[in-house]
């Protein structure tokens, strides 16, 4: 292994060790000392690769939003098709919703990252907003619903695309009591398309894109 592979590997095993401490935790919960056991690294390797711990907790937000949940990429994908019309637009918006669920949920470590989403929510600052802002789409992406359909909001977008992305982690916090409550061992195939045929018909009608029965 080169030394850039090494590195690599160091990096993306602090990541993925302080994600699941900072979900457990927070941002103020958890040591660097915890990190780094964790991780398999020494204790200067936080500030050697990422500044410090702050910084670390700022790469883990774009690390879980960008390379997991790929939102970013979902958008730029509706984004670069740019849709005509409001027709075109709810297609695009129904693709949009059913990968992002199917990625989000199928994901290796669903709940783990599902939990640090949720917990970055609940102690978000200027800073956590910073990169978000900067690594997910959203002004471009709501832009662009605006401009394809004329019946709806600056408010409209940002309830839909929060609607979408909450329910998201919502199932992914809640996932032990919602698949028993569904007698489900595992968000399965056929479980997680009824999530998504629900929630295209939920945003498409609150937004005033009246989906088609065949939704």
């Amino acid at each position: 292994m080169s030394r850039y592979q090494c590195g690599e590997k160091n990096r993306l095993s602090l990541i993925e060790a302080a994600v699941d401490l900072f979900a457990d935790r927070g941002l103020s919960g958890a040591s660097v000392r915890d990190i780094v056991k964790k991780a398999g690294t020494s204790l200067s390797s936080v500030n050697y690769y990422f500044g410090g711990k702050e910084q670390l907790y700022l790469e883990c937000i774009g690390y879980v939003m960008v390379e997991e949940f790929a939102i970013s990429q979902l958008m730029y994908d509706v984004i670069n098709v740019n849709p005509g019309n409001s027709q075109e637009m709810s297609g695009a918006l129904c693709k949009f919703i059913n990968d992002f669920f199917k990625r989000a949920l199928s994901s290796r470590a669903s709940q783990t990252y599902g939990r640090f989403v949720a917990r970055v929510m609940l102690d978000v600052g200027d800073k956590e907003n910073e990169i978000v802002n900067k690594t997910v789409p959203f002004d471009e992406f709501g832009e662009l619903l605006i401009r394809c359909c004329p019946r709806i909001d600056l408010i409209d977008v940002n309830l839909g695309i929060f609607t979408i992305f909450t329910q998201v982690c919502n199932f992914l916090t809640a996932r032990t009591s919602i698949l028993d409550r569904l007698q489900k061992d595992t968000f399965d195939e056929e479980l997680i398309e009824r999530i998504v045929h629900f929630y295209q018909r939920a945003v498409l009608n609150a937004m005033g894109l009246f989906p088609s029965d065949n939704l």
